[in-house]
């Protein structure tokens, strides 16, 4: 299966597939606009990649280059990338339910993983929600427990069953 998977970076062309995606996958209160998203391709494109599967893009995972504290906030359209960014902050994997199962989010996974060490970024960090702690958990990552104020504020716009996560690699 996995090998008529392909990796290629979103573009604008793209976005329909993608927002109907996440309609699929997300609940109402964290469906992010088409500008929120796009943004995100505009500021960090070979960070934002897709999987396609034949000619059907089957899912997707965004993500952009931050400061570890200082992750986007949800439903952001602004992005500035820091002159020295000290991680890979992955905001967004979604699977279109048709394709789940056939280890697409590992493949997209490990895209990033290695986008993020050509990078010179030794930390993926993410934002847990709606119970996905024991999901990442199995994927190496583990929930940080010191939260700085400026870091907890950001966590306040995910809503209040969201936990901050790291990997080292």
């Amino acid at each position: 299966m996995k090998n008529f998977i392909v990796i290629r970076s979103a573009n604008e062309h793209d976005m329909d597939r993608i927002l109907e995606i996440q309609s699929k996958c997300f609940r109402q209160g964290y469906l992010e606009s088409r500008d929120s998203l796009f943004s995100k391709i505009l500021s960090s494109g070979d960070t934002c990649i897709l999987a396609i599967a034949g000619t059907e893009i089957a899912g997707y995972f965004f993500s952009v280059e931050a400061d570890f504290y200082e992750p986007p906030v949800f439903n952001s359209t602004r992005h500035i990338l820091k002159r020295t960014p000290d991680c890979l902050y992955l905001h967004d994997l979604s699977v279109d339910p048709k394709f789940r199962g056939l280890g697409i989010g590992n493949l997209l996974l490990e895209r990033l993983v290695e986008k993020a060490k050509e990078k010179a970024l030794n930390r993926l960090s993410l934002i847990a929600i709606d119970g996905l702690v024991p999901y990442w958990t199995k994927n190496g990552f583990s929930v940080v427990t010191a939260i700085p104020q400026k870091l907890s504020d950001c966590l306040q716009s995910y809503g209040k069953s969201c936990t901050y996560m790291l990997r080292i690699i």
